[in-house]
């Protein structure tokens, strides 16, 4: 977003050339570095699910245990005829080392370092409930563009289709003559209809290709698309001079159409020629098909309702794509690719990354549709995507993972927000995750194990076998002992190793 003065700006924006003054008007708790601080805070905050698991066994432990205190020492009073201040000693000792602070402690702690552990990766975990949804995820979704490619794509091929309608408008152009009416099918397109025309200098295939390509990123300059942007870098590159349509309107899921210089412009996918009624033909199709074969995106150009030729686009995976895809299939986790790319070319990519199934030629809308199909089947589904189209299936997801460099609506729409923009990240997630849960299970056993087999002694049974009875003060200790250890537990989360 071109800034002018008087403008708005976030921390992060880029200064291109010159000098400026900026005013600044957050600081403190505004600033984007105060909030995420205050997401971790909040994560650490909330009770996952399995914490008011322990939290409901507890409400029923503290009145259980009160109950064998009271019985342990009636017993003692009665049956065994001890004194007053013995039998106090077997109430008092019960009760201090069953004290639940272990089982009270056995979850936060261990989702407080979880947490804290993620964020050093820079893994955002937003609650405890993600936290712990994670290890049970069985379908992983990844969004293509920008997540498992670069999001940088670029220009490779301009095949000009109909060389005399990009030149037609190049001359017209060139004569100062806006949106005069190019020939009619059954014309003469080469301009050889009058010695005038004949005797003008024909443009050059190379020409042709760069006139369409200029053409196309004069009307893509408004989109926010990847691949339009990728054809107006390409443009600027060659340090051509391009001129904003007058009118630009965006399909979604298929393309542009503009009004540029007084032509009808438009620039897309095969979904945008069937919309706009564009015929097709056989080598055409062959071309494209071909381009999409090799992983390229081919974008239709059309002039005045004219196919006038492909600009063809291809997007890199990241270095790590293919590595973490492998890794998250190593987990148990089926991985899914939605796009809404052409078929041949998301079935290109997935293969490259080795992703397992691949959707593709999906609508932004449809995405949360996919989501909800494989939650039918019965999957815990992770949803990992960077735009503004994927927001609706961030939050459709049982785990909404949103990836760094994406929009703030996918940011607000996470569970989880990967601050690296790097896929090694889901997997990280899991595997935190699941070391997290298996923390819990352990503090949680350990803390019912450890008061299962101190009530009994508390409770005199070794001084009924000839042994020493436990006095409240050695309780006390050993219930403190037990939370140590519990704290302990989860402390060693900060050793793993993601």
């Amino acid at each position: 977003v071109e800034k002018q003065p008087g403008d708005s700006v976030i921390g992060g924006s880029m200064n291109y050339n010159g000098a400026m003054e900026v005013e600044v008007t957050h600081v403190g708790s505004d600033t984007t570095l105060s909030k995420i601080i205050k997401m971790i805070e909040d994560a650490q905050g909330k009770k996952a699910p399995i914490s008011k698991l322990a939290d409901k066994v507890a409400g029923y432990f503290v009145p259980a245990v009160m109950g064998i205190a009271l019985v342990a020492a009636l017993l003692w009073w009665i049956l065994g005829g001890k004194e007053l201040s013995f039998v106090l000693t077997i109430f008092v000792a019960v009760l201090v080392i069953a004290c639940p602070c272990a089982l009270g402690l056995a979850t936060p702690t261990a989702i407080m370092v979880g947490t804290g552990v993620g964020a050093g990766h820079g893994i955002l975990i937003k609650s405890g409930e993600a936290l712990e949804i994670c290890h049970k995820v069985d379908a992983v979704i990844l969004d293509k563009t920008g997540t498992i490619t670069e999001g940088k794509p670029k220009v490779t091929d301009v095949n000009v289709i109909s060389g005399a309608v990009v030149e037609q408008v190049w001359k017209l152009e060139s004569s100062s003559v806006p949106g005069a009416v190019l020939p009619a099918a059954g014309e003469n397109q080469e301009g050889s209809a009058s010695k005038d025309s004949a005797m003008e200098p024909q443009a050059s295939d190379d020409e042709k290709k760069e006139h369409l390509l200029g053409i196309a990123a004069s009307c893509e300059q408004m989109s926010e698309h990847p691949l339009g942007q990728a054809i107006v870098n390409a443009a600027r590159e060659k340090q051509m001079d391009l001129a904003m349509p007058e009118a630009f309107e965006s399909i979604t899921g298929a393309g542009i159409i503009t009004t540029w210089k007084g032509w009808k412009v438009a620039v897309g996918n095969r979904r945008l020629l069937d919309h706009l009624h564009v015929p097709v033909s056989q080598d055409t199709e062959k071309t494209a098909s071909e381009y999409a074969n090799t992983g390229k995106t081919p974008m239709y150009v059309v002039i005045d309702g004219r196919l006038a030729g492909i600009v063809c686009v291809a997007d890199t995976i990241k270095e790590t794509s293919v590595e973490a895809v492998e890794k998250i299939k190593g987990l148990g986790v089926t991985v899914y690719m939605v796009t809404g790319d052409n078929e041949k070319t998301a079935q290109y990519i997935g293969k490259l990354a080795h992703v397992d199934q691949v959707v593709a030629e999906v609508l932004p809308e449809d995405k949360a549709q996919v989501v909800n199909r494989l939650q039918k089947e019965g999957k815990t589904v992770m949803m990992v995507g960077d735009g503004i189209n994927d927001a609706p299936a961030l939050v459709q997801a049982d785990v909404g993972c949103a990836v760094g460099n994406g929009s703030d609506i996918a940011l607000e729409s996470g569970d989880v927000v990967l601050m690296k923009s790097d896929l090694m990240d889901v997997y990280r997630a899991v595997k935190l995750s699941k070391a997290t849960i298996r923390n819990i299970k352990q503090n949680l056993f350990w803390a019912f194990f450890y008061n299962s087999l101190g009530i009994p002694v508390a409770a005199g049974v070794l001084y009924l076998l000839g042994g020493p009875l436990l006095s409240p003060m050695l309780g006390g200790f050993a219930m403190s002992l037990s939370s140590v250890c519990v704290v302990g537990n989860a402390l060693r989360l900060r050793n793993l190793k993601l």
